[in-house]
């Protein structure tokens, strides 16, 4: 026991210290013991220089963490090595790679692999590179695993530069799937229509009527859409509470039970703050004022141009002036100065000390006292208004069932149209319409003209009377914006105005109470201008860019619509007998699947029949029962039938009509385009998809469109490509194929030759890398050999699996921290 107390300081030292060496040299110690005691794991190996190399564990663990982190995308240099064979492991290949480096004495540079971490953390938007190696075990087995990868990656190089590339065929392939295709073409250019009705709109005697006018006939919508209509004016009936004179002694009533919690006073303060609490600063007018040790003399002279020197001064003292000047033009500090200005700029707030809480205790009661009182003054104006309302809801439901009877009708005379009395009884309708709506909008009228008439002022005036703080005014006398609504002398500042422009109707009330410095108040709309027409004189250039721009386009359409009926009724009249084919055969078709309908379902009746009468169950007999009702009630709806299979006959029928119209475009292209004004031209044979994307704008716009947007490319001679809407150039176009053959090399550019060999290039490079490094080429060229027992090497492979992730982990902890690989 002496001996230990003893000697505790030098046992406990050594006993730290083996147990530092042990564990330091784990993997080592049991990777050698292993192979003393165990049975040796037969490996892969390859043949260099005539002499054959077992491939190592470390070969195969790095390999692993090569490979397994590729996913990621965070080990660069390494390209694609994966084998074309599916079966094929990359792994092997990878460990063959690294062994054959190593035995080549390739190696890489530390300072590489930090460059290459680098850049791969900027093509991960600049992340820091240490957050790259999250999913190793540590950062440094990161650096190893991409040092590794680059000596893996550098004897790839040096092998592929041995790769033959041919380019003799490059341009056959360029072209083998290209065609030269021809098409006439019928176009529409509405820039062309802006131009005549420009050219038009000139030639008016008084275009600003005519530009006037067209401004007050658009809709609505067409007014906001092209951005005429101008921002709502409102007029506005204020109620308001002073704070400064209300008393909430004179409101016991309306205050009873009506507590504030300090709580909420300071919730209302936070809300609140920045509009009603904020202290103002005083403006600062004229320079400030020298401080008690400046030489006043000297702030005097500082104003003065330099120029403007006694021409008496002694020249010896101006090198002094030099830099006193020097010294007053000295940058300043400009962290100081950004400080200063955001120390000056930071708003300021009163204190929420006693004297503010009761103000804004006073303030809630206001409110309290003003939705009081504003709810009688609406319950008031409720039964002014209760009779006129009541007249207006029996009115709008007589306009809704007039309106339905009028639809009603109209869809039955359209049905049948010959029927002189179901058109008589159209008229009736349509007249009840007329007098219903008649009478609707005479009772929103009424109704609407009750409510502006309601005198606010003394119902306000009536339930305050004798008492301080309230007072009613108006906006003035015009309409305002919201924007104007924010500096009404009576009311102070009103940061909220924005909240008129949700007024939908003169007369209405407002819902929630507004604050301003000066106190609580709520209004009602009595004038409302729902985005006015902007004035002419004020927009008169915007008007004429939009009516030539709009006119345009409506020409443009009707052309259209009548280019594509033109092409339909020319086709139909071209393919007549072939229309009167399909329509005989969509009657014959007809007959047939009705009888076929009629057999199946007839034959279905006759086995659940049998079926009922075979089976003793009473829920299956009432289930049979069931099934043959309704199969029996199916038949007898015959007509049903008939008219579904008539409308997908139809549908059918119409489809194949229009194929057939198809085919003959090309005949009637002309006609129908000059009908509807559409120009016509051919667009000689040219390449239909282009090598390369180049500069275009050389071309013409139908080129540029049809043939780099790849709408004609899959057209066959005879085929048409429909209307089609080019929004970018505002036109439209009606293709059909007039050509189509094979791509020559004249259709190539000297950079579509040069563009094309290098595509094949990189092509051929990324397959014959990934063909070099298949089992097959490694057998051929590096005389790779696998263990001969399989079951031996699948064995090792699945424990390797689970271990040698760590077993790499541990070899490789250290790994890095030096000047290299050990």
């Amino acid at each position: 026991m002496n001996f230990f107390r003893k000697y505790q300081k030098p046992i406990l030292f050594t006993a730290v210290l083996f147990a530092l060496v042990t564990f330091s040299i784990t993997g080592d110690m049991l990777s050698f013991f292993g192979g003393v005691f165990q049975k040796p794991i037969p490996r892969s190996s390859i043949t260099v220089d005539g002499r054959r190399v077992e491939l190592t564990d470390e070969d195969y663990v790095i390999a692993r963490d090569i490979v397994r982190r590729l996913q990621w995308d965070i080990v660069p240099v390494l390209p694609d090595i994966s084998s074309v064979d599916p079966n094929d492991r990359m792994i092997d290949a990878v460990a063959a790679l690294r062994r054959r480096a190593i035995l080549a004495g390739i190696e890489a540079s530390w300072d590489e692999v930090d460059r290459a971490i680098d850049a791969t953390s900027a093509n991960h938007d600049n992340v820091d590179p240490r957050s790259l190696g999250a999913i190793f075990s540590s950062y440094e087995h990161y650096r190893r695993t991409v040092f590794e990868s680059m000596r893996v990656a550098t004897m790839v190089r040096l092998e592929s530069l041995g790769a033959r590339l041919f380019d003799y065929d490059v341009v056959e392939r360029a072209l083998a799937d290209k065609h030269r295709i021809g098409v006439r073409v019928a176009s529409l250019d509405r820039e062309e229509l802006e131009s005549e009705i420009e050219a038009r709109l000139d030639g008016e005697a008084d275009a600003d009527k005519v530009l006037s006018a067209w401004l007050k006939g658009l809709e609505d919508t067409d007014r906001r859409r092209l951005g005429f209509n101008a921002e709502d004016r409102v007029k506005l009936e204020f109620v308001q509470v002073a704070l400064e004179s209300f008393n909430p002694e004179e409101f016991t009533e309306e205050l009873k039970d009506f507590e504030v919690s300090d709580a909420e006073v300071e919730r209302l303060y936070n809300v609140n703050k920045l509009q009603l609490f904020k202290v103002e600063k005083a403006e600062v007018e004229g320079p400030p004022e020298p401080k008690d040790n400046e030489d006043k003399d000297k702030d005097e002279g500082e104003d003065k141009d330099p120029k403007d020197g006694d021409e008496n001064e002694p020249k010896e003292d101006s090198k002094d002036d030099e830099k006193d000047q020097d010294e007053k033009y000295k940058p300043k500090d400009e962290s100081k100065r950004a400080k200063d200005k955001e120390a000056q700029e930071a708003p300021e707030f009163q204190e929420l000390d006693g004297p503010l809480k009761e103000s804004i205790r006073k303030r809630l009661e206001a409110e309290k006292v003003l939705m009081a009182i504003w709810g009688d003054v609406q319950m008031a104006l409720f039964e002014e208004v209760s009779a006129l309302a009541t007249a207006r809801s029996e009115t709008a439901g007589a306009l809704v069932a007039a309106t339905t009877a009028r639809d009603d009708a109209k869809r039955e005379s359209e049905a049948d149209p010959d029927n002189e009395e179901l058109e008589a009884a159209l008229e009736a309708a349509e007249q009840a319409y007329e007098t219903a709506k008649e009478a609707d909008e005479t009772a929103e009228k009424a109704v609407a003209d009750k409510r502006l008439a309601f005198d606010l002022k003394a119902q306000i005036e009536q339930r305050t009377a004798g008492k301080a703080g309230f007072s009613i005014f108006t906006s003035g006398d015009e309409a305002v914006t919201a924007d104007e609504l924010k500096d009404l002398e009576a009311l102070g500042r009103w940061d909220n105005s924005f909240v008129t422009r949700s007024l939908d109707h003169e007369g209405q009330f407002s819902t929630q109470p507004q604050w301003t410095k000066k106190g609580v108040f709520l209004f009602r709309a009595t004038q409302l201008q729902k985005s006015p027409l902007k004035d002419y004189e004020d927009v008169k250039d915007e008007v004429r860019a939009a009516y030539i721009t709009e006119e345009a386009n409506s020409v443009g359409d009707k052309r259209k619509e009548k280019f594509e009926e033109e092409l339909d009724r020319l086709g139909r009249e071209k393919i007549k007998d072939k229309i009167a084919e399909i329509e005989a055969k969509k009657a014959t078709d007809l007959e047939e699947q009705l009888a076929e309908w009629r057999e199946d379902l007839q034959k279905r009746i006759e086995e659940n029949q049998a079926k009922l009468e075979n089976t003793g169950s009473s829920r299956a007999r009432k289930s049979f029962e069931k099934l043959l009702t309704d199969l029996r009630a199916e038949l007898a709806d015959e007509e049903k039938k008939r008219g579904d299979i008539q409308t997908d006959l139809d549908d059918a029928s119409e489809i194949e009509i229009e194929d057939e119209i198809a085919k003959v475009h090309k005949d009637i292209l002309d006609e129908a385009a000059a009908t509807a004004k559409f120009k016509v031209f051919d667009i000689e044979p040219r390449l239909g998809r282009p090598i390369r994307r180049g500069p275009i704008d050389h071309l013409s716009n139908e080129v540029q469109f049809l043939y780099y947007q790849g709408r004609v490319n899959d057209l066959e001679e005879g085929d048409s490509t429909g209307v089609l809407d080019d929004r970018v150039r505002r036109s439209n176009y009606f293709a059909v194929c007039t050509h189509r053959g094979p791509a020559e090399l004249g259709d190539m550019t000297r950079l579509d030759v040069l563009e094309a060999i290098e595509r094949e290039k990189r092509g051929r490079l990324a397959m014959a890398v990934r063909q070099s490094y298949s089992k097959e080429a490694l057998v051929a060229r590096l005389g790779f050999e696998e263990p001969g027992d399989d079951s031996i090497e699948a064995a090792s492979d699945d424990d390797e699996e689970a271990k040698d992730d760590d077993k790499g982990d541990a070899e490789n902890k250290d790994d890095g921290k030096g000047e290299g690989p050990k």
